[in-house]
């Protein structure tokens, strides 16, 4: 079981592993801002996935970056399965890239999803599954969808046994454990 103690003593070691917080901080800030001005930029965009994972980027469909633009303009107004979905359909954008942009916008609301959270959360048993799906192909899309609101519901369970009210503390946690387990 994932206790209070272990998100705390873990988070702390995020840090020790992983320099790129202050990247991340300086993201939640630009990208909503953008987002709410219909103006999220090409650097922007390419800031947040180099943050994540810097080799989709060779699958972006950069001549047609407008149809990203209008996909974040209009995520506000989906429900939460439309938004993974959209972001999904996007050319390059697979499930942890959508899930971070996610995150970014709402930060209270969606968790970054990634192979070593995944399998953390696997091995403690409060997932069934232990890869991530990509959601690339349009089969593997409602697959994604399904794993990720699967992954969303043990992290708000870990979220409501610890009372540690950040995903991000929770994310960070995860992901330290996982490097240095």
């Amino acid at each position: 079981m994932i206790t209070k103690e272990f998100i705390q003593k873990y988070e702390k070691c995020y840090d020790y592993t992983e320099h790129d917080e202050e990247e991340y901080q300086h993201l939640l800030i630009i990208v909503p801002q953008e987002i709410l001005n219909n103006n999220l930029s090409k650097e922007t965009f390419i800031r947040v996935i180099d943050w994540k994972s810097p080799r989709p980027k060779g699958y972006i469909n950069w001549d047609a970056f407008n149809s990203y633009q209008e996909t974040f303009q209009n995520l506000e107004s989906f429900n939460d399965t439309t938004r993974i979905k959209s972001l999904l359909q996007l050319p390059g954008i697979g499930l942890p890239v959508a899930s971070v942009f996610l995150n970014i916008i709402w930060p209270d609301k969606y968790p970054i999803i990634d192979f070593r959270t995944v399998t953390v959360l696997y091995n403690f048993r409060y997932i069934t599954w232990k890869t991530v799906p990509s959601g690339k192909s349009k089969k593997d899309i409602d697959y994604a969808i399904n794993k990720y609101i699967n992954f969303m519901e043990a992290i708000y369970k870990i979220r409501r046994d610890t009372n540690i009210i950040s995903l991000r503390t929770i994310d960070r946690a995860l992901f330290a454990y996982h490097k240095i387990k």
